[in-house]
């Protein structure tokens, strides 16, 4: 899973660090044209994807570390060496996104589903080219023989996307849902968004 991709001048880029970056991207381009559609502010909408990442990054080591305690216990200093102890947790991922989310709802009054929804439309973006990503550079387990069960998660998370994607832009016209009001409620999409990563 350490397959350098190149290499400029003595820095290796890893093949997995690559599309960790393109699955922040992508993320980052769903979450800000979703924004721009409900009318965000710009400025609001590129602080929001800043705070995400970094806490995105700061979480997902923290809960790899606790993960793998025995490895750093008595040598602190290990956690901020990500190339000899590299590791990082796609909860610490989603729950750094939730910090970022709560935090800009107290910051700027926002809609805390509203503001969810979109970030789980990101989210559910990115995922599945990590997955991906991993079924690829891994050569087990094998299912049936034909793929890694990481890239058909990979696979199977891509389709969870873009059926969110329809459901985002389809679930306000649903009679059963908006209660006669002229706009649906939000939170619908961090719903679906869940049920289907915990299935």
């Amino acid at each position: 899973m350490q397959d350098v991709l190149l290499t400029i001048q003595g820095a290796s880029v890893y093949t997995l660090s690559a599309f960790v970056l393109l699955a922040f991207l992508w993320s980052s381009f769903v979450f800000y044209k979703k924004s721009i559609e409900y009318h965000e502010n710009e400025d609001v909408v590129f602080n929001a994807i800043l705070l995400m990442g970094i806490l995105s990054f700061v979480f997902a080591r923290a809960w790899f570390v606790l993960g793998n305690l025995g490895s750093f216990i008595g040598h602190w200093i290990r956690v901020f060496f990500m190339k000899e102890y590299p590791g990082m947790s796609g909860w610490g991922v989603v729950v750094g996104v939730l910090v970022a989310v709560i935090f800009l709802v107290r910051k700027t009054k926002k809609d805390l589903y509203k503001l969810l929804d979109l970030a789980s439309l990101g989210l559910s973006a990115g995922i599945p080219i990590v997955y991906a990503a991993k079924g690829a550079l891994e050569i087990e387990p094998m299912i049936l023989g034909l793929i890694s069960a990481e890239l058909a998660k990979g696979l199977l998370l891509a389709l969870w996307f873009f059926f969110l994607w329809w459901a985002e832009g389809e679930y306000r016209t649903f009679e059963w849902y908006r209660f006669r009001k002229t706009q649906a409620r939000t939170g619908f999409v961090t719903g679906v968004f869940m049920f289907g990563f915990g299935l």
